[in-house]
């Protein structure tokens, strides 16, 4: 199941979003079974998308599924390798807008699941 709708299949994955300020719609929702599944950009803190967020938290799609699932690309908690990228290009600075914005409303709203990317590495917390 592709969960993201073949975005990974062009080559046209949003640059232009950092040259013109235009942005494009990369998050949205659906259900598996009894699961609630939201798929997050979090690439760049979009007060459109934490508004979706927080109206698809609070559906009864969400309050009623068995499992619910958020996946996000830049995680809320992330370590890096590079010394370098972390300290001098800002990378450490990456996933705050997604821990101080949206973790809150994970645990709030019980999500059992965050699956996140864009590290390369397996991190567990429990």
């Amino acid at each position: 199941m592709d969960i993201y709708h073949g975005l990974n299949d062009t080559d046209d994955l949003g640059k232009i979003a950092v040259t013109n300020g235009s942005y494009h719609r990369f998050y949205h929702s659906l259900s598996v079974g009894g699961a609630r599944i939201i798929v997050l950009d979090s690439e760049c803190p979009l007060a459109e998308e934490r508004g979706f967020l927080e109206r698809e938290l609070e559906s009864e799609a969400f309050r009623s599924a068995s499992f619910r699932i958020v996946a996000v690309h830049i995680p809320p908690y992330l370590e890096f390798w590079d010394p370098y990228a972390w300290n001098k290009k800002g990378e450490k600075h990456w996933g705050e807008h997604v821990r101080i914005e949206y973790d809150p409303l994970f645990r709030k709203h019980g999500v059992d699941l965050v699956i996140s990317g864009h590290q390369h590495n397996y991190q567990r917390s429990t």
